[in-house]
């Protein structure tokens, strides 16, 4: 297993100014092509992550409408996985991504948030079955591929 080191100093998009446990995640492939999936994954975690600490909030316009509560439940989601990576691994395409999470409630959410990131970085979102995990390599969600 090869162990590539990424560093967050790309010009793309905007970043936060403290990019938290993503910048920290180690990358694990067992070639090149699945080494660049992770480093692509990565990056894009840096600059997609809600800084560490940041509340979740729902824009104005979505707070008096039915949407309201599955933005909010997306959002906790996504700064739980955002807190949470300790690992990024990648096998054949398919990215398995160590969190210290557990499989309850906050995970859940947090497995939801990691499937929208995953899908949304363009890196192999139509590959199926990405993981989340427990510390210990236990699943937590496997996100279904993404449809065109």
């Amino acid at each position: 297993m090869l162990v590539a080191a990424v560093g967050c100093g790309d010009s793309e998009g905007p970043r936060s100014t403290s990019a938290g446990p993503p910048a920290g995640a180690e990358v694990r492939a067992s070639d090149d092509e699945d080494i660049q999936i992770g480093a692509d994954l990565k990056r894009y975690l840096i600059r997609n992550c809600p800084a560490p600490g940041t509340k979740p909030s729902v824009p104005k316009e979505y707070r008096n409408s039915r949407y309201f509560s599955e933005i909010r439940r997306l959002n906790i989601g996504t700064i739980a996985f955002c807190e949470s990576i300790a690992t990024i691994e990648v096998d054949d395409g398919r990215v398995m991504v160590r969190t210290d999470l557990k499989e309850n409630a906050r995970g859940r959410a947090a497995g939801e948030g990691f499937c929208l990131l995953v899908q949304g970085s363009d890196v192999a979102d139509f590959t199926p079955g990405h993981e989340l995990q427990d510390i210990k390599g236990e699943t937590i969600k496997v996100c279904e591929a993404r449809t065109a």
